[in-house]
């Protein structure tokens, strides 16, 4: 099924009653991926436009025909031209796959609209009672997690190029679309229950009963359907997180030269800082055991001399 999401907005053909000519012609635009535009109204080729450009053709091409040569060289030139336009219009191989006007007269028919709220998580759908409002959101979340299935990683690796062969989202949420509309379109027009507590009251509210027995079973078995593709997108969530982790570990293992040269400059700076330490310890002793002497001398002037290091003027002197 071919649909459009637009503001808020979701276009559709229902298909189901589809002429067989049409259903081939429209199956055809599908196979060669042009398809209708939004409004699946606008890709009828009319032949009279056909016809006019080759009259406009024609009649340019037999007025140079008459400048350049005569008044008989035109007409001729003018008929063959025309006979050739028409015979494109008649026997173009594709006429069989053109629009028609009452194609397009079924197509306005089967076109149809609704209008989605906000998508929400699934257990807000299955939690409102029964009514077209579940249904309308129900399409919304099926409409949206097709499309984000589509965006995730995984469902474009080649892990699951066999899903991709099974399961095409965008058409499963089109028969999520269309089973919900016709669904929609049986619930609206059953309409609410029946008030009041009088005899004819509760004979209606008993037949509006046994109406809503196999709508709530079309509901049912719908809502499994779009809960089932929800559960596929998050497993596709999970998978998409497995293939972020297997990258950082493939990422983890191409840097295994490059840790190893890391964790030698490790040990180095490591040496290198304990032997900084050790060079402090021994210079914090020795200046402690200075102090400690120079207390013991009370500060003797001759004896702090004694203990300065020579100058180089003072080993030249000796």
């Amino acid at each position: 099924m071919d649909y459009v999401v637009e503001q808020g907005r979701v276009r559709f053909l229902d298909d189901r009653h589809f002429s067989a000519a049409l259903r081939k012609k429209v199956a055809a635009h599908r196979n060669n991926k042009s398809l209708l535009d939004r409004t699946y109204l606008d890709a009828k080729e009319d032949e009279a436009a056909v016809l006019g450009g080759g009259l406009v053709l024609t009649i340019f091409v037999a007025g140079v025909v008459w400048l350049v040569f005569n008044q008989t060289a035109a007409i001729v030139t003018a008929i063959v031209f025309g006979l050739l336009s028409v015979a494109l219009a008649i026997f173009d191989p594709n006429n069989d796959l053109k629009i028609t006007n009452d194609d397009k007269t079924e197509l306005w028919f089967a076109l149809k609209e609704l209008e989605l709220p906000p998508p929400c998580p699934l257990r807000e759908v299955a939690a409102r009672p029964f009514g077209p409002e579940r249904v309308l959101m129900l399409v919304a979340v099926a409409l949206d997690v097709a499309e984000k299935i589509t965006k995730t990683r995984s469902w474009s690796s080649t892990y699951l190029d066999a899903h991709r062969v099974q399961l095409a989202p965008r058409k499963e949420a089109g028969q999520v679309l269309r089973h919900g509309y016709a669904l929609h379109k049986a619930i609206s027009e059953l309409g609410p229950a029946p008030q009041g507590t009088t005899a004819s009251a509760i004979v209606a509210q008993r037949a509006v009963d046994l109406a809503r027995e196999p709508l709530n079973l079309v509901w049912d078995r719908l809502l499994q359907r779009v809960t089932a593709l929800d559960d596929y997108y998050r497993h596709l969530i999970a998978l998409d997180i497995e293939l972020d982790n297997a990258d950082a570990a493939r990422r983890a293992l191409g840097l295994n030269d490059q840790i190893g040269d890391l964790l030698v400059d490790a040990v180095g700076d490591q040496f290198a800082t304990d032997h900084l330490r050790r060079l402090s310890d021994e210079a914090a002793t020795l200046t402690h055991a200075i102090n400690e002497l120079v207390d013991a001398l009370n500060g003797n002037l001759e004896t702090l001399l004694a203990l300065a290091p020579l100058s180089s003027d003072d080993v030249i002197d000796h």
